[in-house]
């Protein structure tokens, strides 16, 4: 079939499966997943004219399925009997229980590089100016099927694995290699019996079948399914998937001049998503419906879920993103290492925050202004009080003395909406005598009120926001008191903001920190000032100022230490330096790990400057 027989649009060579050609028309959404080859060619000549102004963008490359392996008859047999087992199993346990797809490398583009991950290989490719993620598993022989079929029949049945497995497994984020590998051997040992069983049966019984049946039931029961290699890998930012029958795109951190590499991983139909998208809210305690069509939750691992269910508010049908976090966040150094800010900038962020600052970081969605906070955070004395404040977990600090909450909004499976806002939060934190509270994105004006308070009060922190300036940054916030009806000549009693972004340059697309400004008291109509401190020159991929004591002359707020408060100038100078001294020695010790930089201020730094 060329043309889809709602629109009349061209289709691209997609997948064809069990006599399906294509999943759903790109172009205009018409669901094509029951109607066979035969049943599609009559009605290709019933087409209607679409007006060009509502057509999807361009889709990511088409899905090409590889040439299958020839089957005899009697392979045939074996996986025409592991589908019928699987479909009973499938009424039985009334969700979805399908033969896995196994991911393979079609071997195309240019490769930039290649790694492994447990049993699966990856490949990045080029393919002019697409990048392409390409995963290939271990290959399942027709038997191998018929043993994973029966397998999984018996674990459901007869099957009895420990929670606390379960509940480790899933909290991938901040959890030791160890605890994980202790985790991963108990779930196969449990695991063993009932897949051994299963293929003594069919007399397949071996180390290689085993391994394989293995791999996908822990894949497909405790995993991420198609998905779960790029939630494994360590490099993956972020999951895509736009909707079914499209490739699942993914941000690389080693590849993000191509913005979005796209995979060889997939969603057959849209029963497919919805189960996998409500498999992960039901381990959460949420859920999607049509009732309420999408969902944005945090996950076991701490990473962030925000997905759209069915396809009454979505063209192209049911899609989600996950956002990943890094099981360990940066160090400072690591940061600092990467080019996002100078040593300098870094170190006069740190004194701010140490001088018991309000400080704000802004920028675009993945700026790294959540890992740039975190890792400035983990660099404060070890025996502050913190209090984080989210929306979903994001920050992770190795602090002794650190409480996340997070905010509760209500939920379409709890009996009783209860709310819980982050002003509600900021407002109990201040109770609990915190050193520092950080807000995760500050999107409300009675949450600006109370992070003045945090500021009245003699209390340090901060918080993200969006904005791609200083002043939009103020102007956004001046707006926000105005509609509590406050002054914005408040905002004087924050310290300032630093502003990140993202820029392509030859070199790829890099992270920034475009400037960091403070904003001053005076006596112009709005009772503050915008007073730029330091910025980047994009020209020579540098910031100034670069001294310490250039740095000192050009901040309003450290003059205002001297001026109203009776501090060193030289003190404050030598601090400064010692500070991005210490971050240069992490640089030196390649100290990527916040856990680890962590501990090295704690004997290094600290206990130098006797205040440990």
């Amino acid at each position: 079939m060329d043309k889809c027989p709602a629109c009349g649009e061209k289709l691209p060579p997609i997948i064809e499966e069990e006599g399906i050609q294509l999943l759903h028309c790109p172009n205009c959404g018409e669901s094509l997943k029951t109607k066979t080859v035969e049943a599609i060619e009559p009605e290709a000549k019933k087409t209607r004219k679409q007006d060009k102004a509502d057509k999807e963008p361009a889709a990511p490359p088409p899905v090409i399925r590889l040439p299958a392996k020839q089957l005899d008859k009697k392979e045939e047999k074996i996986l025409a009997k592991a589908q019928e087992r699987l479909k009973l199993l499938e009424r039985f346990l009334s969700s979805a229980a399908r033969i896995p797809l196994v991911l393979r490398d079609p071997g195309t583009g240019v490769t930039l590089k290649s790694y492994r991950i447990g049993l699966a290989s990856i490949r990045i490719a080029a393919e002019g100016m697409t990048g392409r993620y390409f995963v290939s598993e271990p290959e399942l022989e027709p038997e191998d099927i018929l043993g994973y079929s029966m397998a999984l029949e018996n674990i459901y049945m007869k099957a009895e694995i420990p929670e606390d497995v379960v509940t480790t497994l899933s909290k991938r984020s901040h959890r030791t290699d160890v605890v994980v590998k202790k985790a991963s051997i108990n779930l196969s040992q449990a695991l063993e019996p009932h897949i051994r069983s299963a293929l003594k049966t069919l007399g397949i019984d071996n180390d290689e079948t085993r391994t394989k049946v293995t791999y996908y039931i822990a894949r497909e029961l405790f995993g991420y399914g198609v998905l779960n290699i790029m939630v494994e890998d360590p490099e993956i930012e972020d999951i895509n998937c736009i909707g079914p029958g499209l490739y699942i795109g993914v941000y690389h951190r080693s590849f993000s001049h191509y913005r979005w590499l796209w995979s060889n991983a997939y969603f057959r139909d849209d029963d497919e998503v919805n189960d996998f998208m409500n498999k992960l809210a039901h381990a959460v305690g949420h859920g999607l419906t049509v009732a309420k069509p999408y969902g944005d939750f945090a996950l076991p691992s701490g990473d962030r879920f925000a997905g759209i269910f069915g396809r009454d508010i979505a063209a192209r049908g049911p899609g989600f993103t996950i956002r990943k976090f890094a099981v360990m966040p940066w160090s400072l150094p690591h940061i600092v290492k990467s080019g996002v800010l100078s040593p300098l900038m870094a170190a006069y962020l740190w004194y701010a925050l140490e001088q018991k600052a309000i400080v704000g970081l802004a920028g675009p969605t993945g700026s790294g202004k959540t890992s740039l906070f975190n890792a400035l955070l983990a660099c404060l004395h070890p025996n502050s009080m913190f209090y984080t404040i989210e929306d979903t977990y994001e920050l992770y600090l190795p602090a002794r003395g650190w409480r996340a909450m997070t905010v509760k909004r209500p939920s379409m499976m709890t009996a009783r909406e209860v709310q819980v806002t982050e002003a509600e939060l900021i407002k109990m934190a201040l109770r609990m005598r915190p050193d520092y509270i950080v807000v995760g994105e500050v999107r409300s004006e009675d949450a600006i009120y109370h992070l003045l308070n945090a500021a009245f009060t003699g209390h340090g922190g901060g918080f993200t926001f969006h904005a791609d300036s200083a002043s939009a940054f103020f102007s956004r916030l001046a707006i926000m008191l105005r509609k509590a009806d406050l002054s914005e000549s408040l905002l004087s009693f924050f310290w300032g903001c630093g502003i990140m972004s993202y820029t392509d340059t030859p070199n790829g697309r890099l992270r920034r920190m475009m400037e960091i400004a403070e904003i001053v008291p005076d006596s112009s109509a709005t009772g503050f000032r915008i007073h730029q401190v330091f910025r980047w020159r994009e020209s020579s991929d540098t910031f100034e100022p670069d001294s310490p004591e250039e740095a000192f002359k050009k901040s309003a707020k450290l003059n205002i230490l001297v001026d109203r408060f009776g501090a060193s100038e030289e003190k404050i100078i030598a601090d400064i330096e010692r500070k991005a001294a210490v971050i240069v020695e992490g640089i030196e010790k390649n100290i990527s790990d916040a856990l680890e930089y962590h501990e090295f201020l704690k004997q290094r730094y600290y206990t130098v400057a006797g205040v440990a």
